[in-house]
């Protein structure tokens, strides 16, 4: 757990998440300590985060599970609708499929822009 938590204050320091999120993950590290939770892959959790300083800023939490199943069958849906089809392409659905197959855990996606962060992190 002590190398979580180093992993942690390393991702604070480099400016890749903030304070509160870098709370929010010791704590949870240490519930999962508590509780002594088994950390199967299942119960992880997506956690898509917008921060704006102009709009709403938005988190999203999907259990892995469900991001899945989701992924598997929005896909094809999607591929079949004339508008969506020619973005399909560019989204590599097939590489966070994989991810979550072979259980990544950490952070997916960090962009920042000079008014807008996003965050996708497995949990």
């Amino acid at each position: 757990m002590k190398e979580d938590i180093r992993s942690v204050l390393q991702m604070m320091q480099e400016g890749r998440i903030g304070v509160d999120q870098a709370t929010e993950r010791i704590a949870g590290l240490k519930a999962q300590q508590a509780t002594g939770a088994s950390g199967h892959y299942g119960d992880k959790t997506l956690r898509i985060q917008i921060t704006s300083p102009t709009s709403d800023n938005v988190v999203i939490n999907v259990p892995v599970k469900v991001v899945k199943v989701l992924l598997a069958s929005g896909h094809g849906i999607a591929s079949s609708i004339p508008q969506i089809a020619r973005y399909m392409d560019e989204i590599k659905i097939d590489l966070l499929i994989h991810a979550m197959d072979n259980e990544f855990v950490g952070q997916l996606v960090d962009m920042r822009s000079e008014d807008e962060a996003v965050s996708i992190v497995i949990e």
